[in-house]
This record gives structure tokens, C-alpha cells and sequence, in this order.
């Protein structure tokens, strides 16, 4: 048995037990009561009936249509809280069923009972909508009650309505908390979706559940691919008109501004948030889907509707309660925000996927321009060694000269160029072996002498004793460190420093867990603002510092570094000071694999840590 059915039975036994009550408490042989529970806002239904087991069977369950009690009650005689109809007065009405009449014969005598009296306590809510009565019958003195009798059944019906009421209340409220949970577990299931689709796929069946529904169409606006109605439950696929669709987004964004649900049809005599004509549009697209009743929720975020959800339910289901409403409207809110982010997400990959196409745009016009111009440069640098044999006037050899500089400076570039194709390549792989970074240092120190004897640099180092074993591309590594050191002479001034240092951290320090070493070169060069290191690293960016401006520079060896780090699955950061220097640190994972000779990795061997302190000072050939 489900929470509903326990809830209906404690609300059937808890009427019954006042109802008995009334009849051993009062002068009335018969007394019932009927409530418009759930989701019967036009019926009353008779939940409870004692003292006569003829009238039980006739009336327990009956439905009345409010409307027809109302008109009953203006023909009361108005007793308090209480409402008599005299028999005479209905005595004339046989064209509906009166329900059980008691078998005593009608008199002449105005105090006595009246086969078809009609005396009620209705219950009104705090809104003044009928929500169901008391009704006794059959005074065991066979006459029309008194004063005495009507205050004494005053307040037997206002301990009634109470408990009635309490009964409502805990079922509303129990009804909410159902729908509040299949809320829960519908925003989850949706919130996990990753797009837009799979998020409506996984709701239908909580939408369906929560509010008990037998079919549902959701419409959602402005996304591209969900133009018709989304129909699922006990229906197939629906297609509606274009105009169809285009009248739902004008009726959910009149619904949404003014937060507010619409149940069709319409209960008799509620306000309509809408157009007669709007509702009579949406009656009309119900017949052709096939549906009766129908709950319209928009849904969106802010002030901005994003969709419709319309529930639908056969002709003899409940119609839809109030707690239903706001349930669902909550929902509107809800997926709204589910929606929103979803589409956020759809915009954010296609974004991905245009900058990865605009990227690989560029690596192939990079490449493209780069071997366009290896060609005619490979060519030009050819007729130059030709021409060195000739004995040329001094002028034509000076233009020579010239002519050799700016090919090899393009020939650099070229070569940068087709590099940085290659590493920001995502389908370009990492040859795999094991370097020794000392080696690499070691070896990469004499390309560099020359520049820095120009500049008047000092270089040292700081090595430790052991390897430094990396997995990588030997050639990409050296790179790295050409490309440091380069710059680091480059941008110093005479008299400056450059110290080349390797250091290994313990795990735990990479993202992965394990072990890392750092390339660290260090300078007292000019420096880097801090605005010039956010954008350090990107392609061709050059510093807005003017003294570093005129040392020539393409912009793309920090960003060769970069990528070659990336793929190495490391990292590169700067610390800088303008006008005080700079360290670049390129930090990569650790390999504990032991050389061609067998020597352990550093973190094996205890006197490794402590060579990692030594200042091992390897100077170029040139410094003083």
C-alpha cells in the first residue's frame, strides 16, 4: 500500500469515528460527511456515513458536484454556523438523485421532520471555497431540531470542521512531501545529465510518478534541434503546427511572468490567469493529443521562461490539487535552472570544439608558412655560400654579411615555427625514452657560450651528483633548456648572473602522487612586470617592457616551452621581479629508472640529497 492509500484510509476512519460520534452525542439517528480531498475541487465526496447501515451503503462514496450543494445552500435558512433547507422546498426537484431519503411519511405540521430536509454545517476554507459539510438526518424525536439542539450541534460540526481540516492539512501536506521528494530525485537525475536531451530522457519517468499523470509533452524555447513538442507516458510521438508552438511559448511566458500554473479545463468559478480564447486554444491542442485533463507549468530561471511542461490525466482522474500546482511549479523552477546550465554546457563544448578547430587551423597554417618558407630559405643560404668564394668588393660583402644574418634569424624562426606545430599537435606523441636532464644541461651549455661571452654573463650550476631521470623526448627537453637559457643571457645585462639548478622533490608533490624534479634557470636580468606575466607564455606575445623590446625575439620560445612541459606532463611557472630578475621553473614527473651503468635515482640513494645543496660550479670557458 502506498503513502496515498494510507492516507485515504486514515482519513475514512478518522470521519467515520466523528460521524459516530455525532450520532451517540446528538438527537440524530444519521450523520455523514463529505470533503473535496486531493484533487476533487468540483466534487464532494462522501467519505463517512453512521447510524444507518441503508443509508451507508447508498451514500458512502457519492460524488455531488459543488455547484449543485451551493444551490442547495441558497435555499437555506441560515442557523449559525449551521444551513436548513426545508423538504418543501426541494420537494419539486426529482431531475437529480437526492441520495438517501429516510422512510418516514411527510407532515403537515411544521415542527416535524421532513423526509427530504437538508440540514448542514459547511466547511469553508480561509479562501471561502466549499471543501465539504456535516450532514445529520433522522432526529430520534422525529422533530425539527430547537435552539438548544442546533447550539448543541454548533459545536459538535466546529469540532468537526476542525478535525477535517487537520485531516486536509496532513494529507496536502503529505502530498507535498511526495512531490517534493520525486522533485529531489527528478533535479538529480537531471542535474546529472550531460546535455539537454539526456536530461529530458531522464525526468519523464519522475514527472509521470510524481504527479501521477498518464502522459506528458515538455516544450522547451530558443535551442537548436527541439522544435516540436516532447511527448512521453501513454502516447507516442506528437508533432504540432508551427503556430501551435509558436501560441505555447506566448502562453508559458505570460504564465512565467506571472508565476503561475493553469489547469484545464477550468474549475467552475476559478479565475483564469489567462484569456478565455488562450484556454479554449489549449482545450482544442488537448483533443488533438487525445488527453482530458491537462496542468500547464512554465518552467525557466529569473525572469526568463525557457519551456512549458503540460501533464495530462484520463477524464476519471482526480483533477489536480493545489499542492499539485505549486509542486510542480517548483519544478518549473527547477529544471529551469537544469535547463539553463545544460544549454550553458552545450554552448561551452561547441565553444571547445570551435577553438580546436581554430587551433588546429592555425598549427596547419604555421606549418604550412613554415615549410613555404623553408624552401626559397634553404635557397637563399645556398647562393650565399656561393657567392662567400667570389672575391667581391667590400660594400657587395658587407650586404653579404647582412643577407647571412637575417637568413639564419629567419631560418630560427622557421625552425620555432615548425616546432610549435609540432608540440601543440594533441595527435603528436612523446617519444618516450630516459634523459638524464644533468646531461642534457651539460650539453646545452657550449651552444650558448658564445652569446654569453657577448653579453658578459657569468653561468653556473648547480647539478646534483646523481642522474636526474625523465621519461621524455630528448630533443624537446633540450628545447626547454636551450630556450631558458637563451633567454635568461639574453635579457641580462653585463656583469649578470644565470645559475642553472636541477632539484628532485619527494611524492605527493606532482598532481599524479609521485616523485617531481625541477629545471630551475635563474637571472638578474631586467626582469617581468606582472601584467607581461599573465600572458608570458602565449604565442608571439612580446613584453611591453621597451629595454626588452630591443633585444631581438619572435615571442615563441616560452610558449615552445610551455607546450613541450605540457606534454611532458609538467608544468612551467615564473617568479619576477622588474628590474631585479627572473626564475623560470619547469617541473616534471620523477623517474626512478636507474642509468646504463645501474645508478639508483636520487630519492634511492641518502648522499644524493645532500649533493642537491653543493654548488657544483661548471662555468663557461669564457668567464673570468
Amino acid at each position: 500500500m502506498n503513502h496515498d492509500d494510507d492516507e485515504l484510509r486514515l482519513l475514512r476512519e478518522s470521519a467515520q469515528m466523528v460521524a459516530e460520534g455525532l450520532t451517540e452525542s446528538t438527537g440524530f439517528a444519521v450523520a455523514m460527511i463529505a470533503l473535496a480531498r486531493g484533487g476533487d475541487d468540483d466534487q464532494l465526496t462522501t467519505i463517512a456515513v453512521a447510524g444507518n447501515e441503508d443509508a451507508r451503503r447508498q451514500l458512502l462514496g457519492r460524488q455531488l458536484p459543488i455547484h449543485e450543494m451551493e444551490a442547495d445552500l441558497a435555499l437555506a435558512d441560515v442557523w449559525g454556523s449551521l444551513r436548513f433547507v426545508p423538504g418543501e422546498r426541494v420537494a419539486d426537484e426529482t431531475d437529480r438523485d437526492l441520495g438517501w431519503i429516510p422512510d418516514i411519511e411527510a407532515s403537515d405540521d411544521p415542527t416535524r421532520w421532513h423526509p427530504l430536509d437538508l440540514l448542514v454545517a459547511p466547511f469553508h476554507d480561509e479562501l471561502g471555497r466549499l471543501r465539504g459539510h456535516l450532514c445529520v438526518d433522522l432526529p430520534r424525536d422525529g422533530r425539527r431540531p430547537d435552539i438548544a439542539t442546533r447550539a448543541q450541534l454548533e459545536r459538535f460540526a466546529e469540532q468537526a470542521r476542525r478535525v477535517v481540516f487537520l485531516l486536509l492539512d496532513r494529507e496536502q501536506l503529505t502530498t507535498r512531501l511526495r512531490l517534493a521528494e520525486r522533485t529531489r530525485d527528478l533535479v538529480r537525475s537531471a542535474s546529472a545529465a550531460v546535455d539537454l536531451d539526456q536530461m529530458l530522457d531522464t525526468m519523464q519517468t519522475a514527472l509521470l510518478d510524481g504527479f501521477l499523470a498518464r502522459s506528458g509533452w515538455l516544450q522547451t524555447f530558443d535551442h537548436v534541434g527541439v522544435r516540436a513538442i516532447r511527448s512521453f507516458g501513454e502516447v507516442g510521438q506528437v508533432r504540432l503546427a508551427d503556430d501551435y508552438l509558436d501560441w505555447l511559448t506566448q502562453l508559458a511566458t505570460r504564465l512565467w511572468r506571472d508565476q503561475l500554473t493553469l489547469e484545464v479545463p477550468r474549475r467552475p468559478g476559478s479565475p483564469c490567469p489567462v484569456p478565455g480564447h488562450v484556454v479554449e486554444r489549449l482545450e482544442e491542442a488537448l483533443r488533438a493529443l487525445d488527453e482530458q485533463k491537462a496542468l500547464v507549468v512554465p518552467l525557466g530561471v529569473a525572469g526568463k521562461c525557457l519551456g512549458i511542461i503540460i501533464l495530462g490525466r484520463a477524464s476519471d482522474d482526480p483533477a489536480w490539487s493545489d499542492s499539485e500546482a505549486t509542486a510542480a511549479l517548483d519544478i518549473g523552477h527547477d529544471l529551469g535552472r537544469v535547463v539553463l546550465n545544460a544549454r550553458n554546457l552545450a554552448r561551452e563544448r561547441a565553444l571547445v570544439e570551435e577553438l580546436r578547430e581554430l587551433d588546429a587551423y592555425k598549427r596547419q597554417l604555421i606549418a604550412t608558412v613554415s615549410h613555404e618558407l623553408k624552401a626559397p630559405l634553404t635557397a637563399t643560404v645556398g647562393h650565399l655560400e656561393l657567392l662567400e668564394s667570389l672575391d667581391l668588393p667590400a660594400p657587395v660583402r658587407d650586404s653579404l654579411e647582412v643577407i647571412q644574418r637575417a637568413s639564419e634569424r629567419t631560418g630560427r624562426t622557421v625552425d620555432s615555427l615548425l616546432l610549435l606545430s609540432r608540440v601543440t599537435d594533441p595527435d603528436a606523441s612523446v617519444r618516450a625514452e630516459p634523459v638524464d636532464l644533468r646531461d642534457v644541461v651539460r650539453d646545452s651549455l657550449p651552444l650558448l657560450a658564445q652569446a654569453a661571452a657577448a653579453q658578459g654573463v657569468r653561468v653556473t650550476t648547480d647539478l646534483p651528483p646523481s642522474p636526474v631521470v625523465v621519461v621524455g623526448d630528448h630533443d624537446e627537453l633540450e628545447r626547454v633548456t636551450l630556450n631558458l637559457l637563451g633567454n635568461a643571457i639574453k635579457y641580462s645585462t653585463a656583469g649578470g648572473q644565470v645559475q642553472v639548478g636541477l632539484t628532485v622533490s619527494p611524492s605527493g608533490s606532482h598532481r599524479s602522487g609521485g616523485a617531481t624534479c625541477a629545471l630551475s634557470v635563474t637571472d638578474t636580468g631586467l626582469g617581468i612586470s606582472v601584467e607581461d606575466q599573465e600572458r608570458l607564455f602565449d604565442e608571439f606575445f612580446r613584453s611591453t617592457n621597451p629595454h626588452a623590446l630591443q633585444r631581438p625575439g619572435t615571442g615563441l620560445g616560452l610558449a615552445i616551452v610551455r607546450r613541450i612541459a605540457e606534454r611532458h606532463a609538467g608544468r612551467i611557472e615564473v617568479v619576477s621581479e622588474l628590474g631585479r630578475g627572473s626564475t623560470f621553473t619547469v617541473t616534471l614527473p620523477w623517474s626512478e629508472a636507474a642509468t646504463d651503468g645501474g645508478t639508483q635515482g636520487l630519492l634511492g640513494v641518502d648522499s644524493a640529497h645532500a649533493g642537491l645543496h653543493d654548488q657544483s660550479q661548471q662555468p663557461f670557458s669564457h668567464i673570468r
